[in-house]
């Protein structure tokens, strides 16, 4: 499945024991789900990733919203790595997003995009146990999480015309629609949960017509307030800016990375990654705006356990590995299909790539590929979740 990667400065690369630090952020579970997460296990000492896929209706383009019907193949799946298998669950839903429940890691929150229904995924039931219908006219944008004691989530929302986007608060244990809260920052990509009851939206760009900035919204349930952190301009900035919008990442108590597009026209240009530092609200590009692995669109991106960001470029069918403290890449590694998920795998030491016909787990120090896993019952897919879970 891997081609070929391209070392750029070896003799550069960071270490295990030179690896970045972080306070109460020390597992891959962590560093997605806040500080207060804790990695569980489903069945005895396997670690597992999830997540979920479907084939796209003919005519798909990425913007249109359609009844769950005219997606085929609804699956949920499950990657258990010690035992190097993959389980497939039917869904109704045409998940884009499959989050875990913080305390109950059996039960997963499946989210679709540009579709109008979500549900829960019980791997210990191996089916779906909810189904939750948004009112006409309104749905899902494929990205929500748990609150942090796992009685609310929070879910974006979209028209059916494209033109206002709202957060969606349903209580998780009726599995009800409690309400809906304008989000007047753009488009609501993805959202991190920061704290058990604040969370970070990926902004910017969307229904924020004309020049825009991309934008970290951090939203309190308590209050339902927002509080706007704006990134950094792109260079040549005259068409709009969209942060994070397949990924943010939390690498710290206080600072978030992005994956920010500066488009035009509708076209990704000068693409990066930028750091928001939450407590000096302020933002800085991580990556270069202008570096030339990173002029089309990112997809999706973690942090290994050494310190180095491994970063999807879809449109290249490469992955970039970038070393922060050296501010270069690392290394590209290509590869015949896309790569639309990245899970760093901490107690692992590996880092697990998404592809077409399965997975593939490379040794985060030497990104020497380890092991293929193969689709049970699906070569190929169209609509695929970028983010996988570990739980």
């Amino acid at each position: 499945m891997g081609k070929n990667s391209t070392p750029i400065s070896p003799s550069r690369r960071l270490h295990i024991e030179q690896a970045l630090k972080f306070t109460l952020i020390g597992s891959f579970a962590s560093k997605l789900l806040g500080p207060f997460a804790s990695r569980q296990s489903i069945a005895g000492d396997q670690l597992s990733l999830v997540g979920g896929f479907s084939k796209r209706p003919s005519g798909y383009n990425g913007n249109i919203p359609y009844d769950v019907e005219a997606y085929s193949h609804r699956r949920a799946f499950r990657l258990e790595l010690n035992e190097k298998r993959i389980t497939e669950i039917d869904s109704n839903v045409p998940i884009h997003v499959l989050e875990a429940h913080p305390t109950e890691r059996h039960i997963g929150l499946a989210l679709p995009r540009y579709s109008n229904q979500t549900c829960l995924i019980d791997w210990k039931l191996g089916k779906e146990t909810n189904l939750l219908k948004l009112p006409p006219g309104l749905f899902f944008y494929g990205h929500g999480v748990f609150s942090g004691d796992g009685k609310t989530v929070v879910a974006s929302v979209i028209n059916s015309a494209g033109t206002e986007n709202f957060l969606a608060v349903i209580n998780a244990e009726t599995f009800l629609l409690e309400s809906l809260i304008p989000f007047n920052f753009g488009s609501n990509h993805d959202i991190l949960r920061l704290t058990s009851s604040s969370f970070a939206i990926a902004g910017g760009g969307g229904s924020m017509r004309g020049p825009s900035q991309s934008q970290l919204v951090v939203f309190d349930l308590e209050t339902s307030k927002f509080d706007v952190h704006s990134s950094p301009l792109f260079p040549a900035f005259d068409d709009e800016s969209i942060l994070g919008s397949e990924h943010l990442l939390m690498i710290s108590p206080t600072k978030v990375l992005g994956c920010a597009g500066r488009t035009l026209h509708g076209l990704w240009k000068n693409t990066s990654v930028v750091e928001f530092d939450l407590a000096r609200k302020e933002s800085k590009f991580e990556v270069p705006p202008m570096s030339p692995a990173f002029l089309n669109n990112v997809l999706s991106l973690d942090l290994a356990a050494d310190g180095r960001i491994w970063i999807s470029l879809p449109d290249l069918k490469q992955v970039a590995v970038w070393n922060p403290k050296q501010q270069e890449l690392d290394a590209i590694l290509n590869f015949d299909s896309p790569a639309r998920s990245i899970a760093a795998v901490d107690s692992l030491g590996l880092v697990v790539l998404g592809i077409d016909g399965g997975f593939l787990s490379f040794d985060a120090v030497t990104m020497k590929e380890s092991h293929q896993y193969k689709w049970p019952r699906t070569k190929t897919f169209g609509s695929y979740s970028a983010h996988t879970r570990l739980i």
